[in-house]
């Protein structure tokens, strides 16, 4: 697989504040990964009282994860602010997990935690939960009570904490 990064336009004045996720994975090829830069991640429809909330921030991950997902990903993590105390990563539209994008997933969610973050995945699909349970890295990395069927039930969850 070959992974391109686009740069992003230079913005016309300063920023005043640092955007949550500066890149998105974009699928035109299954051999070809794009990591366009974004000014955020554009929001699904189910986000918007989610995203309010200033320290929650959310991924959204797209197609299968493989080796080509690796480094577009770890550099997502890093860009988060400081001030992010929960990453949401939204799981819905990935049917499929190979080893690498296991281990990835795994060191990222590895740093994020070492970092003071809460870590919450939502709309896990069949494969990828059994590639997750299968290394423990749930329940012994994110625990069970941080996996959602729909970020509904996430949100339902962060109301209470």
């Amino acid at each position: 697989a070959v992974v391109v990064v686009t740069p992003a336009d230079p913005p016309s004045e300063p920023a005043e504040v640092e955007p949550a996720v500066t890149a998105v994975v974009i699928e035109a090829d299954p051999d070809v990964v794009v990591i366009a830069p974004v000014d955020p991640e554009p929001q699904w429809e189910d986000e918007v009282e989610i995203s309010a909330a200033p320290s929650v921030y959310i991924k959204h991950l797209y197609g299968p994860l493989f080796f080509g997902f690796s480094s577009g990903f770890r550099s997502l993590a890093a860009s988060l602010p400081q001030d992010a105390s929960t990453l949401i990563v939204r799981m819905e539209r990935v049917p499929f997990m190979d080893q690498s994008g296991l281990y990835t997933l795994e060191d990222t969610i590895l740093r994020l935690k070492k970092a003071g973050k809460t870590v919450l995945l939502t709309g896990l699909q069949e494969q990828p939960t059994a590639m997750l349970e299968g290394i423990r890295l749930v329940p012994e990395l994110i625990p069970e009570e941080h996996t959602f069927k729909t970020l509904a039930e996430c949100h339902e969850w962060l109301k209470h904490q």
